[in-house]
């Protein structure tokens, strides 16, 4: 038997995610796995709807759990496989999930350019269907609780280092970057749609989020060519063995063209042939221009490295990443020594080699304790000692106050800053054991409650045992 049920106002809503049965949505010619999730008050019926790439977790998860603690919310979730359970939650959906089907037969096709103009196609939806529910919306909006004044963080976090390779690894994806952030470690937000990586407190860059899909070698691939083009240049034969070649190349007209050059004979020629125009497609003409050339060229038989400098004029090769250049500066400092004079030769090199162990405190304060060193008459092991406490000692700080802005407190407090009022002192504590043993003890702890914190340390200088003491605080 199921029994008709009835919300107060602001009272309770339902969320979940459901998908679109029989309907393919594609982006950009491809096929788009998806999930929607789908939130709806249960008094007005109002209704929002998101795409959301990636995989539902069944269960409450520690963000579900920190979202609704920072908004005030208390959640339950129903039980899978229990129809008159979920006849509550599941019905509801059918309504918008129609109308998205309907608009679709009305639009006459499931392509859409990009994720964006999905999502927006799916708010016009919801608007319609939400046009007449504002009233009692409107009704239902004095009900609820106001928001907090900081909203809830919409990414997670996580410190990577960047690989020799110029790639990092989210969520068994690879994406490239910058050849500059090799070795760095950085700070990646990891949103919906996007990653923001963070060099120290700076934005570096931003790179678009994927969620997987067909998956080779374990993981999936975001490689811009961008990012690697100059390395590829430098070494050209690697082409031939990259893993994430399909990845590396535009598109599909790339990639056969490439099997063609390969199959030709000379791998190391079509190698360099193709890094080339990659190279010319990337930094000049663009990649349908070359393309077209190339496709002439191989099917005249005329297609070679000295006919496509012929036909572009190509830039040269860049220089080396910072990275190199920094390790070659160093080395010739340390091959220089025996021509310039030691004190100053040591001076010049050292904020170079502290910077590469990354000792950003030493690198700039190392000159105070040095003085201090040599007016004070330090030992070597001293002087170490210290740089190393005060490093120590700073990356606490920054780390405390990484925390606490990743945290988004309204505000910081110290113990000090409590208004403690009284003590409690040991012949108040035995009072409070006399009113126990004379079964007084509600009354002696009503005239502490004038006190808005209580701060115990110590009982066993007051007297009684631990068993005792225990019995009192119950």
């Amino acid at each position: 038997m199921i029994l008709p049920l009835s919300y107060e106002t602001g009272e309770i809503a339902f969320c979940d995610f459901t998908q679109l049965n029989g309907v393919e949505i594609t982006i950009a010619g491809q096929a788009c796995p998806h999930l929607l999730f789908h939130y709806r008050l249960a008094w007005s019926g109002w209704s929002y709807a998101q795409v959301v790439q990636g995989c539902e977790s069944a269960d409450i998860t520690r963000r579900n759990h920190a979202l609704c603690s920072h908004y005030g919310l208390a959640y339950s979730r129903n039980n899978c496989g229990v129809a008159h359970e979920n006849d509550r939650v599941e019905s509801p959906y059918g309504h918008p999930k129609r109308r998205i089907e309907q608009a679709l037969l009305v639009r006459g096709s499931t392509e859409l350019g990009a994720l964006a103009a999905y999502q927006a196609f799916l708010a016009e939806v919801a608007d319609g269907y939400n046009r007449p529910r504002l009233i009692r919306l409107e009704q239902g909006k004095p009900a609820l609780q106001p928001l907090p004044p900081f909203r809830f963080p919409n990414y997670d976090i996580e410190q990577l280092t960047v690989r020799r390779t110029s790639t990092i690894e989210v969520h068994k994806v690879v994406y490239s970057v910058q050849p500059r952030l090799i070795d760095q470690r950085l700070t990646v937000r990891i949103c919906r749609d996007r990653l923001q990586l963070l060099l120290g407190r700076q934005l570096s860059c931003e790179l678009v989020r994927l969620h997987g899909g067909d998956e080779r070698h374990g993981r999936a691939w975001s490689i811009d060519l961008e990012h690697l083009i100059n390395g590829l240049r430098r070494k050209p034969r690697a082409l031939l063995h990259c893993r994430y070649q399909r990845e590396l190349l535009p598109d599909e007209g790339w990639w056969e063209q490439w099997q063609q050059l390969r199959s030709n004979g000379d791998r190391d020629a079509a190698a360099r042939s193709m890094v080339e125009a990659l190279q010319l497609g990337c930094r000049l003409a663009g990649y349908k221009p070359v393309l077209a050339w190339l496709q002439k060229a191989h099917h005249r038989q005329g297609m070679s490295l000295a006919a496509l400098q012929k036909r572009f004029r190509l830039p040269p090769i860049a220089p080396c990443m910072p990275n190199a250049f920094l390790n070659t500066t160093c080395r010739s400092m340390t091959t220089s020594l025996s021509s310039v004079p030691r004190p100053q030769a040591a001076e010049a090199a050292l904020p170079i080699l502290l910077r590469q162990l990354r000792l950003a405190w030493v690198r700039t304060h190392w000159q105070n304790p040095a003085s201090q060193a040599e007016g004070e008459d330090w030992s070597p092991r001293q002087f170490l000692d210290a740089l190393c406490e005060q490093e120590v000692e700073q990356r606490q700080r920054a780390r405390q106050q990484r925390l606490l802005r990743a945290a988004h407190l309204p505000w910081s407090k110290a113990l000090a800053e409590y208004d403690h009022g009284g003590r409690i002192d040991a012949s108040r504590w035995q009072e409070l054991q006399k009113a126990r043993a004379d079964y007084n003890l509600p009354a002696a702890l009503e005239r502490l409650d004038r006190y808005p914190l209580l701060l115990i340390d110590d009982m066993a200088r007051c007297g009684g045992t631990n068993r005792s003491a225990a019995c009192c605080l119950k």
